[in-house]
Order: structure tokens, then sequence, then C-alpha cells
């Protein structure tokens, strides 16, 4: 920017607009830019997560239902029924 004598008083209405828009563009930006990095750090971390949440929920269910009332849902290593206490399977003899 020239300091025009005709000028003196400095930079004129259009200069100092032009300089805000610019600085207010440069703000959108880097906004944006920060955003889109806390997106990239944000995203894998949340997918991992589920699946660790997910993977450690998951535990085999037997099908097994109990002989005396029905009940399902039993641990596949549980000789009796966890509601009632009956024996899930039959005695061997």
């Amino acid at each position: 920017m020239v300091n025009h004598p005709l000028n003196a008083s400095g930079p004129s209405v259009r200069d100092r607009l032009h300089h805000r828009t610019d600085h207010g563009a440069r703000q959108i930006a880097a906004a944006g830019l920060m955003v889109l990095g806390y997106a990239i750090i944000a995203v894998p971390t949340g997918i991992v997560s589920a699946e660790l949440v997910q993977a450690a929920g998951h535990q085999p269910v037997s099908t097994q239902a109990c002989p005396a009332g029905s009940a399902e849902g039993h641990d596949v290593d549980a000789v009796c029924c966890q509601y009632c206490g009956e024996r899930l399977y039959p005695a061997t003899v």
C-alpha cells in the first residue's frame, strides 16, 4: 500500500475491507483444518473403541433350554439352569 499525498489519512476503506475479509477467510480455513485434524484422530479411535467393546461383551451362549422351565440363554459350560437350578443335561448312567 503506497502512502499517496492525496491519501495521507491512511489506508482506504476498500483496503481495510479487503484485509478484514482476507483475515476472515484465513480464520475459516484454519478452523476447517482444525476440525479435519480432530476428525482424522477421533474417527479411527471411535471405530477401534467400538470394536473393543463389542469383542469384550460377546460371550458364547448355549442353545440348551431348561427341561423344567424352558429358560434359555445359559452359559456354554453350565450344568444347571441359572434360574431354577434344574440339571440341563440328563445324568449319564
